[in-house]
């Protein structure tokens, strides 16, 4: 009697780390014993481009005349039972839960959105949503695909190329939108949980999610989202802006368009540059995440309570003051150059996200060094900042004069020392290995928690 076919198909690249072929392994001796009224086939696609593999793997199983074919990513770690689970769903299309191994580490499910300028948007569901906290079978717009279960009849609703290549959207997010747009609905059942191989013995799942990488990535997600909004572009073509603002080249040349000897020349550097600077520091704000903005954005509110009041010296594009206030109710003060290019960006940013003055307020200098109060504060946050300086012990000065007793001065001095001579706006006007012993003969101690970039003041 003839049996139908599984196919379970691997869009293969790099190889398969050890972790993840030993679940592969554990998965396909089951599938005899669970599923004994099939007949299976495994087949590794190695193609360069991730569309011509899942083409490939479709026209496979369209060739064998498979009943089902499993796309499975090369480091997903799946339990043995998986292909017995997906399908006693009886789906046309169904896949299993895991979570992204960077960004902000969301479960891999979207929902489908077009946004108000016309633009199409998937959107991840968050860890709170219901589908995930209460596990079980639900229909969705976009399930992931580093584990699909297809029906291979429904490949014949669709005119070939079945998958096409992810440049402005994964295949993914494509594949369900044009089986949906069939008449196919994608379900997911999150009962049903994978592992996603970060490197060799480092897995991703629910239990294990980095928090601080996690917060990080939320923060990301909600920058690039409002930058969209205030610069009027496209996903891609705003990421394309970014990265080219961000170069070396662009800054050095800037840089030394005019001599830098004053303070007026340097400031000039900050403010006749238009969004050119937004963007230079969109592309930071997205690329890195130092251990001082982890800790704002995840331990903070462990140590500064609510309704604290927080200075931002140097803000640029709000990357931490935005989500200070909103997240936490913190009353932040962002000072910066007067005129600087990145202030019309930062006011958007505030007036967008409906922060009136007590919660976000900006206010500017003409100096090298701010010359009036505005404390006492909390917290005085100098991000990337003090090597920019032409006086930083100056600056020094002045912030701690804004500081309460007890308050605490985050600056992570010694970051950018080594980018001197590549970096020419990286003025570095002190020397980075006296500098604690100056602040504790101004009256702060180091942290013994963060040593190297938290001080609190006597």
């Amino acid at each position: 009697m003839r049996k139908d076919k599984i196919l379970i198909g691997v869009p293969g690249f790099n190889g398969i780390q050890p972790e993840a072929q030993e679940a592969f392994m554990g998965m396909i001796f089951r599938c005899g014993r669970d599923l004994p009224q099939y007949d299976f086939a495994v087949r590794v696609e190695t193609k360069r481009e991730q569309f011509r593999a899942r083409n490939g793997l479709v026209d496979t199983a369209i060739a064998m005349d498979a009943r089902y074919l499993l796309m499975l990513d090369d480091d997903m770690i799946m339990p043995p039972d998986l292909i017995a689970r997906l399908i006693a769903h009886d789906q046309d299309l169904v896949g299993a839960l895991y979570w992204q191994r960077g960004g902000a580490y969301h479960p891999v499910v979207m929902r489908a959105m077009t946004l108000e300028n016309g633009d199409f948007h998937a959107e991840f569901y968050r860890a709170a949503d219901e589908i995930i906290l209460q596990p079980g079978l639900y229909p969705v717009d976009i399930i992931g695909g580093g584990c699909m279960l297809f029906k291979v009849d429904v490949f014949r609703k669709l005119t070939p190329p079945i998958f096409w290549w992810e440049h402005h959207i994964g295949t993914d997010i494509n594949i369900c939108t044009r089986l949906k747009e069939a008449g196919v609905q994608p379900y997911i059942d999150t009962s049903i949980e994978l592992g996603h191989l970060m490197s060799e013995r480092d897995v991703i799942t629910r239990a294990d999610i980095p928090l601080a990488l996690q917060a990080m990535g939320r923060m990301k997600e909600e920058l690039m989202a409002d930058a969209r909004t205030y610069f009027g572009m496209a996903l891609g073509e705003l990421e394309s802006c970014a990265l080219q603002a961000s170069q070396l080249e662009a800054r050095q040349q800037r840089w030394h368009d005019r001599p830098r000897e004053t303070w007026e020349e340097i400031k000039q550097f900050y403010t006749g540059y238009g969004d050119w600077h937004a963007l230079n520091l969109l592309y930071y704000g997205l690329t890195k995440h130092p251990q001082m903005l982890q800790w704002l954005l995840t331990e903070a509110h462990n140590t500064l309570p609510a309704g604290s009041t927080i200075l931002d010296l140097g803000p640029g594009i709000g990357v931490p003051a935005i989500h200070l206030a909103v997240s936490y109710g913190y009353s932040v003060v962002c000072m910066e150059v007067e005129g600087a290019a990145t202030l019309e960006f930062l006011a958007w940013r505030k007036r967008f996200h409906k922060l009136d003055d007590l919660a976000l307020t900006t206010r500017t200098f003409a100096g090298a060094v701010p010359d009036y109060a505005c404390g006492p504060v909390d917290c005085v946050v100098m991000l990337s900042m003090l090597d920019h300086c032409p006086d930083a012990y100056g600056t020094l000065t002045w912030a701690i004069e804004q500081l309460r007793p007890g308050g605490l001065l985050l600056c992570d001095y010694a970051t950018a020392a080594h980018h001197k001579n590549n970096e020419p706006q990286h003025l570095v006007t002190y020397d980075q290995f006296t500098l604690p012993q100056w602040l504790r003969e101004h009256g702060m101690d180091v942290s013994p928690k963060h040593p190297d970039w938290m001080f609190i003041k006597r």
